[in-house]
């Protein structure tokens, strides 16, 4: 359900930031990088602890944290903990690894199959295409989005660096996912999408300068993985 969310997300904020109608392309591009990989992480790596954790220790149950996430029970990272929540962020990285081969398979199948169908319905002109741009884009494959790919790689590092250190699980999980996007992102530009449009710099730079700052803003969060007793306790 998580990755289907994210890619829901994913759908929803393409659409709406094409919508604002950036001047240059590059520029929109990146802003929807930003906001794809913030949204999927929310959801994947800060939204599922939350949905199980408790705040009595913090506000006595009374305050706003408790009132928001009043369903969970997780007041720190015991072995159960890991053994509930853990387990399924595992998971969920595990099948946002291998998605991407899904997707290519899925939609590849799909367009071969509406391909197959207008040529055989087609009658005499081959085709039911009501215009020459709408048998173009039929015939010529998807928009690649750069942008996209851009927020995967950069939700896999994030989460891997956040719960990795306590579960190294997920930087196999990193792994895997560099390795199939490589493979997919090969098939993907010759055999599905269209040529690309030639991008600059900007998107990497900007992607390299967001990797460089995520160590350091989990920091704290692995420190406290790190630090917490109560796995000894149990």
């Amino acid at each position: 359900m998580t990755v289907i969310v994210n890619y829901t997300l994913m759908l929803i904020l393409i659409d709406l930031i094409k919508s604002i109608r950036y001047e240059r392309k590059t520029q929109e591009t990146k802003v929807t990088m930003i906001c794809i990989f913030v949204s999927q992480f929310v959801n994947t790596a800060i939204l599922l602890p939350l949905c199980y954790a408790n705040f009595t220790d913090i506000d006595g149950g009374y305050g706003p944290l408790s009132y928001v996430f009043n369903i969970g029970n997780e007041t720190d990272f015991s072995v159960h903990w890991y053994a509930s929540v853990g387990t399924i962020i595992c998971r969920t990285m595990f099948i946002t690894a291998i998605f991407p081969t899904i997707e290519f398979v899925m939609f590849y199948t799909f367009k071969k199959v509406s391909r197959w169908y207008d040529r055989w319905s087609g009658g005499e002109l081959g085709t039911r295409m009501p215009t020459v741009q709408a048998y173009i884009d039929l015939y010529a494959g998807d928009v690649y989005a750069i942008d996209y790919r851009y927020a995967t790689i950069l939700l896999n590092i994030s989460v891997a660096f956040l719960f990795g250190t306590a579960m190294p699980y997920l930087y196999l999980c990193a792994f895997l996912a560099f390795i199939v996007l490589y493979v997919n992102e090969r098939l993907v530009i010759c055999y599905f999408n269209r040529k690309p449009p030639s991008f600059d710099e900007n998107m990497t730079l900007k992607t390299l300068e967001i990797i460089k700052y995520i160590p350091m803003v989990v920091l704290p969060f692995v420190f406290w993985q790190l630090g917490n007793r109560q796995i000894f306790d149990d």
